[in-house]
């Protein structure tokens, strides 16, 4: 998603990113309204919302061009508030993405089948064994 047109995605796309930003966007109202401790969250899940806006944060943008400037604020203030906590806790403030591998599971594969997943990475193709035979 990092390098792609946000003009291109396809509607399953779209359809994750939304459900990762409302989550995020959830939790900065938990954060806001103090039913839930920010430095739980930022301690815990700060990596993840660097990381998520990292590459989502392009997309926001394109999509505040279209729909207006209170698209996704609140994932965007969290990200920030992340951030200035990793900053004053002296952490790391950017974090590598790993490239996601693109997975595939058998749908045809009976019970009484070895059922695997087949990944396909940057580090070339391995495969997993569900069933737990060798």
């Amino acid at each position: 998603l990092q390098s792609k047109d946000p003009a291109q995605l396809t509607m399953d796309e779209w359809l994750v990113i939304d459900q990762v930003l409302s989550s995020l966007e959830r939790t900065w109202i938990l954060i806001e309204y103090r039913q839930i401790d920010r430095k739980f969250i930022y301690k815990t899940y700060g990596v993840a919302i660097l990381r998520v806006w990292s590459v989502t944060r392009d997309i926001v943008m394109y999509e505040r061009s279209r729909r207006g400037s209170y698209y996704r604020q609140r994932t965007e203030k969290l990200a920030k508030a992340t951030k200035k906590y990793f900053k004053s806790h002296n952490k790391q403030l950017d974090y590598p993405v790993v490239k996601l591998s693109t997975q595939t599971i058998s749908k045809q594969a009976s019970p009484n089948q070895n059922s695997s997943i087949s990944s396909v990475g940057a580090e070339g193709t391995s495969s997993t064994n569900l069933s737990g035979q060798s």
